[in-house]
């Protein structure tokens, strides 16, 4: 075994390196563009990813909900108990759209016990499931009426040719079929 000195592994060391290269001309913005191009054509090549499961904070941000949100869904029998991973909850990727299918009955009207009804009906009563979605038809109707008093009530306000509104004979009869109990839709003839 011999030694070798400082010298010595300097020289080891210079007749390994590689040489110098020149720098490349790269457009580093068309790199990251290729990279992100190559990035998702692996994640559209992999097949269904029917088995791929997702934690309670993936399936939150992938649906806009809070975790929490998605522990009182399952509490109220929407979304069905998730497996669990060492204590941690595993929903399938099918959840995803179970969750969509909540924000989207309660964009179109339905309250969370609304829901639970709907989808118990509908794998058991079809019949019962037009019944509840027929009554919630109805209650829009009745909230668009309202709504549409309201806001011919206000615009007339605003185009009140009287100074002060409460001078106003429209004004006036609405105020006073208020106090009579009646619903603004029903007492504004406009």
């Amino acid at each position: 075994m011999s030694i070798m000195d400082a010298d010595t592994l300097e020289v080891v060391h210079d007749d390994l390196a590689e040489p110098a290269l020149p720098e490349p001309d790269l457009d580093y913005d068309e790199l990251e563009e290729e990279k992100r191009a190559f990035v998702l054509a692996k994640r559209d090549a992999i097949p269904e990813r029917r088995d791929r499961v997702l934690t309670i904070g993936e399936l939150a941000r992938r649906a806009g909900v809070a975790p929490s949100a998605l522990r009182y869904y399952e509490e109220l029998g929407l979304l069905p108990r998730p497996a669990r991973i060492s204590g941690q909850r595993r929903y399938p990727e099918s959840a995803v759209e179970l969750v969509g299918i909540i924000l989207l009955l309660r964009d179109v009207g339905f309250s969370l016990a609304e829901q639970k009804a709907l989808v118990a009906s509908r794998g058991v009563a079809l019949d019962e499931w037009r019944r509840l979605a027929r009554r919630k038809l109805a209650e829009l109707d009745d909230q668009i009426a309202k709504a549409r008093a309201a806001r011919e009530a206000i615009d007339h306000a605003l185009r009140c040719p009287h100074e002060d509104v409460l001078q106003c004979s429209n004004f006036r009869s609405l105020i006073t079929a208020t106090l009579a109990g009646q619903p603004l839709h029903e007492a504004h003839s406009h």
